[in-house]
């Protein structure tokens, strides 16, 4: 019978993002950093991973300090 694999993993990054407001629309660009640990048994090791980020949106602000975003990005 196969063995039981024992697995997690903590994921953690930075992002930039930048913008130019024009009234209610944000448009901006975005990059980052992000890394990924693999936890448990030696299996686990095999999802360690660095990764650079970067992509592109437009927000909408519905209020000063909410807004709806649509955002497309990729890592590398």
């Amino acid at each position: 019978s196969p063995a039981s694999v024992n697995y997690g993993s903590q994921v953690y990054g930075l992002n930039l993002k930048l913008g130019i407001p024009t009234g209610r629309w944000l448009p901006y660009a975005k990059i980052g950093y992000a890394r990924v640990d693999g936890l448990g048994d030696s299996y686990a090791s095999v999802v360690n991973n660095n990764a650079l980020g970067y992509g592109a949106g437009l927000e909408y602000k519905l209020m000063p300090d909410i807004g709806i975003a649509a955002e497309f990005g990729m890592t590398s």
